[in-house]
């Protein structure tokens, strides 16, 4: 069962274990679009107002919000376990080392990449919708669906193949791709003795689509903050 009470930092970092969203400003103002050449191929981005907003524009956007956030999370004591980094919104399965690890990262990854954003597009103001939302969860009964939760975002969205292996084939924690951003958790690391058993046990355990059930509890615990787990979890 999903936790029903607002997640309190300070009492939950024995689990050191969260999940965080972070979503683009509201719709009310004007957001980033693509323009796209007549050959299909990306250019520079225009605004437009009523649009969806959006937190990347290509690939180079992609690269450097990784790049500042190892930079980050190496500096201020964060592990990143698991992440998606789509286009209109972001997760990352974390554990920080100390109550200021999460919100200090989070403010450097902040203050960087929207400075970095707004230079390039040439627009002004926050990107984020606030602050993130970050949800501390019982690691031993829903870190792996979390991390399901996180990494099969592309394919809930129709962006990755649906069928057999080809829908793992691009995770981190699947296909043992290198990654400097993703630390492994002892959770995680559990699954078998070396890395190859690890992935094979992981690729096992993400190869089907989260049942209707765990993806509502997954998703409303990450959109309101609530503490995920069992009772004993959220006394």
């Amino acid at each position: 069962a999903g936790a029903k009470r607002p997640l309190k930092l300070s009492d939950s970092l024995d689990s050191r274990l969260f999940i965080l969203a972070v979503f683009p400003v509201d719709r009310s103002k004007p957001y980033l679009r693509p323009a796209q050449s007549k050959a299909g191929a990306s250019t520079p981005a225009s605004f437009k107002s009523g649009l969806t907003p959006i937190f990347f524009a290509n690939d180079e956007d992609c690269l450097f919000f990784k790049k500042v956030l190892v930079d980050a999370a190496e500096r201020y004591g964060l592990s990143i376990h698991a992440y998606v980094l789509m286009t209109n919104h972001i997760h990352l399965l974390v554990s920080p080392e100390t109550a200021e690890s999460l919100p200090k990262t989070m403010q450097s990854l902040g203050r960087r990449y929207v400075q970095y954003f707004n230079y390039r597009y040439k627009r002004t103001g926050t990107l984020w919708e606030g602050r993130y939302r970050a949800t501390v969860i019982d690691a031993e009964a829903y870190q792996f669906e979390c991390m399901r939760y996180i990494e099969l975002n592309p394919v809930r969205a129709g962006m990755v193949a649906t069928k057999g292996l080809s829908v793992v084939k691009h995770l981190v924690n699947a296909d043992g791709k290198t990654d400097t951003l993703v630390v492994p958790h002892l959770e995680y690391c559990r699954l078998g003795a070396n890395a190859g058993e690890r992935q094979i046990a992981y690729r096992a355990l993400v190869k089907e689509p989260m049942e209707a059930e765990q993806l509502s509890v997954v998703r409303n615990a990450t959109n309101k903050g609530w503490a995920l787990g069992g009772e004993r979890f959220q006394e």
